[in-house]
């Protein structure tokens, strides 16, 4: 496991402990940035390398709004617990499958 995976490791797994103690209702724009940003990272560079089907873009995409949804508004609604919970562990999944530098060059194009 590279030294970029295990730090990736870390922070899903500290965000997937914040999201599971939000309650509906919750200001959360603070808490689902991190995620939001951990699923457009993934998700931009499994389409830029071609690593993942489309189907499993689909999962994290689907997770991505469900997050975003919250965020703008920010009011945490909890029944999207689970498809944002599940869209971390398919981000996690998927970035073993790509390339680091892909990864990099993700997160530079999401900051801009």
């Amino acid at each position: 496991m590279s030294p970029q995976e295990k730090a990736l490791r870390q922070v899903v797994r500290d965000q997937k402990v914040g999201l599971y103690l939000l309650n509906s209702g919750d200001p959360c724009a603070p808490d689902l940035a991190g995620i939001v940003a951990i699923l457009q990272v993934v998700l931009t560079a499994a389409r830029s390398s071609k690593k993942c089907s489309e189907a499993e873009c689909l999962k994290l995409k689907q997770a991505l709004n469900k997050a975003v949804s919250c965020m703008v508004d920010n009011v945490y609604e909890s029944a999207y617990t689970p498809e944002i919970a599940n869209g971390l562990d398919e981000a996690m999944r998927m970035a073993s499958k790509i390339k680091p530098k892909d990864i990099s060059r993700a997160w530079a194009q999401t900051q801009v």
